[in-house]
């Protein structure tokens, strides 16, 4: 139940992603079912499921304008569950994970559409904005993991379950995933 994020600097389109069956973009309406769980289990892992999540992004510059496609995935063959682990009590935990990586894609977006860009600074502090973003998503992510013992502490489960569905709505203005933000010159 360790959740994997890793942040891939795509230069893809959206489209070109979205054809890969092999992930799936996070909706408020689909969730994940033990069927997306196509990689092999890790005999020496002592989880009962792993969650490969990603926040993915891409960027264009057109003019004054800069285009940014923000976007949460699971990845289907480097997601696992172990044998008679797969009941409904551990896939929310997994869920949460991916529900997690949506709270910082948000946040991601939010604070990308706060950001003042010019020509001259725009790579370094995008980069720097991503970074910042991945690292506080990785220690959030454990801070789940550890407080609930993965899944195995009922209350604190409950209450992650909680903080994470508040957050969700909290950013809720920030699903789209495609941004424009102004470049100055």
């Amino acid at each position: 139940m360790n959740k994997i994020i890793t942040i891939l600097f795509l230069l893809l389109s959206i489209s070109v992603l979205a054809q890969d069956k092999n992930e799936i973009a996070w909706t408020d309406s689909l969730k994940l079912t033990w069927n997306d769980f196509k990689g092999h289990s890790q005999k020496n892992n002592p989880s009962a499921a792993i969650s490969h999540c990603s926040i993915n992004f891409d960027i264009s510059v057109q003019n004054d304008t800069a285009i940014i496609h923000v976007f949460n995935t699971f990845n289907k063959q480097k997601s696992w569950v172990k044998k008679n682990s797969d009941n409904d009590y551990i896939l929310n935990h997994e869920q949460k994970h991916f529900d997690i990586s949506e709270i910082f894609a948000r946040m991601l977006r939010k604070q990308l559409l706060e950001e003042e860009f010019s020509y001259a600074n725009i790579q370094k502090n995008l980069n720097k904005i991503v970074e910042t973003n991945y690292h506080e998503a990785e220690k959030y992510q454990n801070k789940y993991d550890n407080e609930t013992k993965h899944s195995l502490v009922v209350e604190k489960q409950e209450e992650w379950n909680l903080l994470i569905a508040n957050q969700l709505k909290e950013f809720n203005n920030f699903t789209e995933s495609e941004l424009k933000v102004f470049v100055k010159r």
